[in-house]
């Protein structure tokens, strides 16, 4: 096969070294910059700062160097918390530090807007850039304080740069090729897969020119240099243990990866709504392949698609998985390239318009949906399905719930975080996180807090293994929950019953008992939203002076945002 590098013409797209139309490509990288930001400001501020954010905001706190060492501890390289480390020299407000991701999100639909415009035409570009824009998985990670959009953007320019550089072999695009991968390697590891397939790519190019290496060479050397300061890590480091990911992976994984990249939302898993709005994309994405193998931009980036995911498969299927969607987000701008490209390509022109419509219905439609559901749908994203039911109302149960917490406090009182597994981890971390650490706060954990939920985060004291490890006991504290009030409830008949078959996990991590056996009872319990507070206070049984108050945490209901009442 015969791959042709130079710029494929055609009458209506501009394949020159001089673009006579600078004017108007900067308007149209202005416009979409502008339109993502439009998509992502309103909504920016509608959720409180959880457990993920925190867990990069809490770095802030760190040097530089700290800051390099503590993320060797952490699923993702130091860039993206070192950008964000310089962007609070300004403010450490959740919402200005939000801002930060929602600028790299916004400027990821101009970059692909310049990927389409290089390797095919304007009107490519100009879909692309769009349809980034309008691309849920963007919408979202720029609204949060993770290194998701700097992962994206880094790679988009990768891509970018490498198609410009096969084309041209100019020292720039090759030191753009450089700096886009070595950012993209210190904001997440799975760009990995880009810089590999890219030097596939490169060595079957440039297969009979070999004095065209030189370019590559020089320029790509000092980059594997700075990458392997954190080779150790990652041969040491980066593993699926202890992780909440599949250990396996299967056909369904497959697809929920591809949906993901489309239109980003699972609709609460509705098949049927995942296939008729992911059809066009799926459809589009076969055409361009089938359309583009022969031309050599397209050749290279659907290259990179199937080098990158033939790796993740393979390792997947014979260890565990890779198959999670938001790592995948690197090939998110090659999967609408590629759809896009197919569409264009198809000879008949109703064929070809129905195509592009149908792809940008999905991702208005999905855009809507987001709006108008959006707790459920950022449930979604942040794979917690009962995380709707408690930060439902206006979103902000967990710094409302600190509020009331810093209020009622008093000295001499500690406050114990307590559900199961990683819930306890949403509880306890927004928790320290709105109260600045002031208060005296332990997360319950009867076994080490596994990394993914925190435990690098955690303070030596800050971990409650057991009442015991309480030196003297207080005479009254604080239990919040995630949950209804009667998991906190024991010796009653409904205690049991959510003991043995509703919430087994109870009987090993057994607070419940441990207050009851100390003689702590609740005497008071406030709720806001799904988060429960009950105060306990040690009494003696015996004493009828002292049991007046107790409440009955089995025959409590919720009344939000005020104090819990008992039917």
């Amino acid at each position: 096969m015969s791959l042709n590098l130079h710029k494929h013409r055609t009458n209506s797209d501009p394949y020159r070294t001089q673009d006579r139309n600078a004017v108007k490509d900067v308007v149209i990288l202005l416009g979409l910059f502008l339109f993502s930001l439009v998509i992502t400001l309103p909504t920016i501020r509608r959720l409180d700062v959880w457990f993920d954010e925190i867990a990069i905001i809490l770095q802030l706190n760190l040097s530089f160097a700290g800051i390099w060492e503590f993320n060797k501890l952490e699923n993702f390289p130091p860039l993206y918390s070192w950008l964000l480390k310089i962007w609070s020299l300004i403010s450490n407000d959740p919402n200005w530090l939000r801002l930060l991701s929602a600028l790299l999100g916004a400027a990821i639909a101009p970059m692909a807007y310049l990927l389409g415009k290089e390797s095919h035409s304007r009107k490519l570009g100009l879909l692309l850039g769009l349809a980034i824009a309008l691309s849920l998985p963007v919408t979202y990670f720029s609204q949060v304080v993770r290194m998701y959009t700097l992962y994206i953007l880094a790679v988009t320019v990768s891509y970018y740069a490498f198609l410009r550089a096969l084309r041209t072999n100019e020292w720039k695009a090759w030191i753009l090729v450089a700096v886009a991968n070595t950012a993209g390697f210190y904001s997440f590891l799975f760009s990995l897969f880009v810089i590999f397939s890219e030097f596939l790519i490169l060595v079957w190019f440039y297969r009979r020119g070999w004095r065209k290496y030189l370019r590559p060479l020089v320029t790509q050397s000092p980059a594997v240099m700075l990458m392997l300061f954190w080779v150790g890590t990652l041969l040491t480091r980066y593993s699926v243990h202890q992780s909440y990911i599949s250990e396996k992976a299967d056909l369904r994984s497959i697809f929920n990866a591809i949906t993901y990249l489309g239109t980003g939302d699972s609709f609460r898993l509705e098949q049927l709504w995942l296939v008729i709005l992911n059809f066009p994309l799926m459809v589009g994405f076969v055409l361009g392949v089938k359309s583009g193998y022969k031309k050599a931009p397209q050749f290279a980036l659907a290259a990179i698609v199937f080098i990158s995911l033939g790796i993740i498969i393979v390792k997947s299927f014979t260890g565990s998985t890779l198959i999670f969607d938001r790592y995948l987000l690197f090939l998110l701008p090659l999967y609408f390239y590629l759809a896009f490209y197919g569409w264009l390509e198809t000879v008949r022109p109703l064929w070809r318009r129905l195509g592009i419509l149908w792809i940008f219905l999905s991702l208005v439609w999905t855009q809507i949906h987001y709006h108008t559901h959006f707790i459920g749908v950022n449930d979604e994203f942040r794979y917690h399905v009962f995380y709707r039911s408690h930060v439902q109302e206006d979103g902000h149960s967990s710094s409302r719930m600190a509020a009331a917490m810093k209020e009622r406090w008093k000295p001499g009182e500690i406050i114990i975080h307590y559900s199961r597994d990683v819930i306890r981890s949403l509880s306890f971390f927004p928790s320290i996180y709105y109260n600045e650490r002031a208060l005296p706060e332990y997360i319950y954990s009867v076994e080490e807090v596994p990394i993914f939920c925190g435990q690098q985060y955690l303070k030596p004291h800050e971990r409650l293994a057991s009442l015991k490890d309480l030196d003297p006991l207080p005479e009254s504290l604080w239990v919040i929950t995630w949950g209804p009030p009667d998991h906190l409830a024991y010796n009653t008949p409904v205690a049991e019953f959510i003991r043995n078959q509703a919430q087994p996990w109870i009987k090993k991590e057994d607070l419940p008992r441990e207050l009851y056996d100390t003689g702590y009872r609740p005497d008071d319990a406030i709720g806001i939203a799904g988060i429960t507070a009950v105060h306990f206070r040690r009494i003696n049984p015996s004493d009828s002076v002292q049991t007046a108050g107790v409440i009955d945490l089995s025959n409590l209901s919720f009344s939000i945002g005020h104090k819990l009442r008992q039917r």
